[in-house]
């Protein structure tokens, strides 16, 4: 009986600090450079996104990263230049106000989860209990090639390209 209390209890407590998208309980952090947009967000609770790339209920804590591009022409931005700028970090940081994001696709996302999950998107659909992460990277119809992703013994994230982009 202690223990389904305490479990009571403990879910009373994830679910008291909610938040939906970038509203409520949630950290949200902007930031831009020459050619993309960078959202983070962080939230102990229960989350719910409703956004087509992470669509889902978090009851734990949840981190997350997404890159969107500024321009709305698809295959604008080249691996190559993606690459660059996610390895030269130059992102700085902006206003909430300055962009909207809800019509936009992110071209890469992060997730970290701890706690119980419901992923409902085109991605994941399912539950999951305990600690998860992903890392997801939308292709552009023209790459041919392989990506090479290492995280040097500082955590810094490097990533190149091994063979080349097919010109159309």
């Amino acid at each position: 009986m202690a223990k389904k209390r305490t479990a009571y209890l403990l879910f009373l407590l994830l679910i008291s600090a909610c938040a939906i998208n970038n509203h409520g309980f949630v950290k949200s952090r902007y930031f831009e450079n020459d050619n993309s947009f960078l959202v983070t967000q962080e939230s102990w609770g229960g989350f719910i996104s409703t956004q087509f790339t992470d669509r889902g209920l978090v009851l734990g804590y949840t981190k997350r990263m997404k890159i969107y591009p500024k321009l709305e022409r698809k295959n604008i931005l080249s691996i190559k230049k993606f690459l660059q700028q996610i390895n030269d970090n130059n992102f700085v940081e902006i206003s909430k106000d300055e962009i909207s994001f809800e019509k936009k696709k992110p071209y890469a996302w992060i997730e970290k989860n701890q706690g119980i999950v419901v992923h409902a998107n085109s991605l994941k659909t399912g539950l999951s209990a305990g600690i998860e992460s992903r890392s997801i990277l939308r292709i552009p119809p023209d790459f041919d090639g392989a990506f090479l992703i290492t995280r040097d013994h500082m955590g810094s994230i490097k990533a190149s390209i091994q063979s080349s982009i097919q010109q159309h």
